[in-house]
This record gives structure tokens, sequence and C-alpha cells, in this order.
């Protein structure tokens, strides 16, 4: 029986979402093969007594920050954020599995390492976040282009991280060699600014990531490493801090550093959990705080409006005992609605 999935309120199988559907994560769906590329949808876990119950949670609290809006208004939210609570445990099972992935999908390939290599596996970590691998919906050739980069688009890995970090000068020989193959190499939804994909742009992330790990450590395991930090959200705080201010060196904004923490979690490379939902400088979460609220759209909100929706957003995630996580994507997800319809993440 085919996996099945919820959008716009109605179940339909995998890999027969309709062509307007975007998405906040990734897209479920089915590669050429049937062999799954994202995880199914559970049908079962939107709407009812629970998110009912959410909703006048959620109510209460607003009222705290002075806002007033209807149950209606809120209860859409709610059942979002239900929802994203029942699908981290299929999506926990779902990365844990090696047969889930294609030969090139980065995800697997970070599977194949982490037994053995933890530098290597974090180094596949950077690659899949650059490359958008959490945001490549449906589309086979953003979902393979990190695992062909790793492969040099050969049948073996080629620039594995022992490589990588002492072969700069040929990677740079290598990258204008193979232009033409590197020029078909795409990014996800998360990294659609970063179409540059040509040589030397690859060539400069490459060399500043590889720059940043010699600064921290030596070593992938070294620089990911948070000394003193005593829970995973003290280590999520101070990871987000290094590679945050690694930028513009290997263009890591808001998302990216919260895409590649969340993939190592995602693939139990380390345990980081948000300390907060960042809304500040963010663009979807920021707006589904505002619509939580009952405000309009505003794409440049003064810094106070921005401190205020980020204090809302942490206080609604700490007094309903939810991962910050969620929120941040319930809200990120919620505000597309309407207007178009959501394929999950």
């Amino acid at each position: 029986m085919r996996a099945k999935r919820r959008t716009n309120g109605t179940c339909v199988p995998v890999g027969c979402a309709p062509s307007s559907a975007q998405s906040c994560g990734p897209v479920d769906g089915l590669d050429g093969c049937g062999k799954l590329v994202q995880p199914p949808m559970s049908c079962s876990l939107r709407g009812g007594g629970q998110a009912d119950d959410l909703t006048d949670k959620i109510l209460a609290i607003l009222k705290e920050h002075d806002v007033f809006v209807t149950a209606e208004h809120v209860t859409p939210f709610a059942a979002e954020v239900q929802f994203r609570l029942g699908r981290r445990l299929e999506l926990h099972q779902w990365f844990a599995t090696r047969g889930n992935f294609g030969t090139y999908d980065i995800l697997g390939l970070i599977i194949d390492a982490k037994a053995s290599d933890l530098d290597e596996a974090l180094w596949r970590a950077f690659l899949a976040t650059h490359f958008g691998r959490l945001s490549a919906g449906q589309d086979r050739t953003k979902i393979e282009s990190a695992g062909r980069f790793l492969y040099g688009f050969k049948d073996e890995p080629m620039w594995t991280w022992a490589h990588v970090s002492a072969n700069r000068e040929p990677l740079a020989v290598w990258l204008h060699a193979y232009m033409e193959e590197v020029k078909k190499l795409a990014f996800g939804n998360h990294r659609k600014l970063e179409g540059k994909n040509d040589p030397q742009h690859l060539y400069d992330v490459i060399v500043n990531f590889v720059a940043w790990v010699e600064v921290n450590g030596g070593s992938p395991t070294a620089a990911f490493d948070v000394p003193g930090a005593a829970t995973p959200q003290d280590r999520y705080k101070g990871l987000y801090s290094k590679l945050s201010g690694a930028w513009p060196r290997f263009r890591f904004g808001r998302l990216a550093c919260f895409d590649l923490l969340d993939l190592l979690d995602k693939m139990e490379l380390m345990e980081v959990k948000p300390n907060s939902c960042y809304i500040a400088n963010s663009s979807g979460p920021r707006r589904g705080a505002l619509k939580l609220c009952g405000l309009p759209r505003v794409d440049n909100p003064s810094k106070d409006i921005q401190v205020k929706m980020g204090r809302l957003a942490d206080d609604v995630a700490e007094r309903l005992d939810l991962p910050y996580a969620i929120v941040e994507d319930a809200l990120c997800c919620w505000q597309k609605e309407p207007a178009s319809a959501r394929a999950g993440g």
C-alpha cells in the first residue's frame, strides 16, 4: 500500500503532489525507481480535540502579550503545531534508514560515514546544507547534487574530507576541468540565492570552510565541538554563534545555520536542540508571528517589532513545553496558507 500524505486537507498518495505545492522544508515523493526520496507524511495527525485544546492555551498566552484574536484565527496554527509534533517521530525513523536514500543522496552518504568517520560525516553534512538538500523537494538533480560533487561525478567518493582538506589547489584545477558538470548542479529552495554555480564560487565556499575548520581545532569534529556546553540547547547556541560568525566566508546566514544544525540532530551526528525560535532576521517565521498576532505582513519591520515577535514565539514554545523548532517551522508553513498549498517539511 502506498504511503499517503495530507495536503490542503486531502490525503493523496506520496508522489502525487499538486504542481503548486511549496514547502518550508522537504517535500516527500518518489524517485524514478520508486524509492522514497523524502519521508511519507501521516494523514492522521491534524485537527481534533488536541488542536482545540492547544488553541485555548495559545489564546491565553497571546492575551498576556496584549494580543487579542479569535479562536478561528488561531485554530489553523494550533493544528499545524499538532501536525508537526506528529511528524517528528516519522522523520526520526526515516532519517535513520539508509535504504530510504539513493546512491548519490548525500543524506545516505552521511549515514555511510557516521559509524566510522565523524569528520567525514560532518563534512558531508556541510555539503548537504550548502546544496540545500533538506529543501530539495522532489527534484532529483537537487537531491543528488551534493553527492555528485562528493563523488567527483564518478563512481566512488573523491572529494572526501581527507582529500579536499589536503588538496585545495588540485580542487581548483579539477573544478575548472569539470566546469560543465559543476554548472549542472542545483540548489534546494533554502539555498536558491546560491545560484552562482560556477567553479570559483564553489571553490571559495569549500576552501573557506576548510579554513574555518583549521582555526577551530583542525578537524570538523573539533570545529563543531562546544567546550563547556552542558545541554543540547547550550551546544546549539554555541554552534549557531560559531557558524553565523563565519558568514560571509562560506555564506551561511540564519536559515543555513538552522538547516545544518537541524541536519546534525536529525542524522544523530550530535545532540543539538534550539534554545530559541530565532525569529529576528527570519522571513517566513517572522511573517507567521505577525499573522498570529493579527498584524499585516511587513517585509522590513522595526527592531522592536522583531524582538517582540521573537519573545512571543519563544514564550509560546516555553509555556506549552514545545520544541522551539516545532513552533518556528509551524509559523513558517502556516503563514503560507491558503495562498499556496504546502506539502510538508
